[in-house]
């Protein structure tokens, strides 16, 4: 399953941007904060999805840009003074879980051997709770110290677990060649 099916991606496309759009003017009518950078890179990984051909390497990187843009949209909304602060939470959490569902089905479903849907079955379990126990540790740091330059070493573990994922694929590969050869 090289390619990824486009109707898919074009609605999550859309979606995400017509999602990113709603809580920018959310946040910003109701809290008055602009969330200028992060509106950017959100419309930028939404557009992306529309334009580009559907590669699983492209739509992996794409969706974890997208899950993680959503991460820190749901952040923001956490300090939203309105009404609409719970549905617009469970809606982020919507297209959250809708991701994750997407990263599965592209990397653990089709025409894979055993080994190999269950690597990435695995990797990408253990980086969903990575990140959720890095977020949360982040999330906690900020709340009591307030921002500093210490929250990037909050990024190590997430990093740590992109890298022993990447090994395992290029060592599973080349396990597979050297038993083709």
């Amino acid at each position: 399953m090289n390619a990824f099916p486009v109707k898919t991606t074009v609605f999550f496309g859309l979606s995400s941007a017509l999602l990113t759009a709603v809580l920018y003017t959310a946040i910003l009518l109701w809290n008055g904060e602009a969330l200028f950078y992060w509106m950017t890179l959100s419309f930028l990984s939404a557009v992306s999805f529309l334009l580009t051909d559907p590669r699983r390497k492209r739509v992996n990187a794409l969706l974890i840009m997208q899950i993680i843009l959503f991460l820190y949209g749901w952040f923001s909304l956490l300090f939203l003074d309105h009404f609409s602060r719970l549905a617009l939470s469970i809606l982020v959490w919507i297209f959250i879980g809708f991701g994750i569902f997407l990263l599965y089905r592209l990397n653990v479903t089709g025409r894979k051997e055993k080994e190999l849907k269950r690597i990435h079955a695995f990797y990408i379990t253990a980086g969903l709770l990575v990140g959720a126990v890095t977020l949360f540790v982040a999330f906690s740091f900020w709340i009591m110290e307030g921002t500093s330059i210490f929250l990037i070493l909050f990024l190590i573990p997430f990093l740590l677990w992109a890298m022993l994922y990447k090994i395992r694929l290029s060592a599973w590969e080349k396990k597979k060649g050297s038993q083709i050869g």
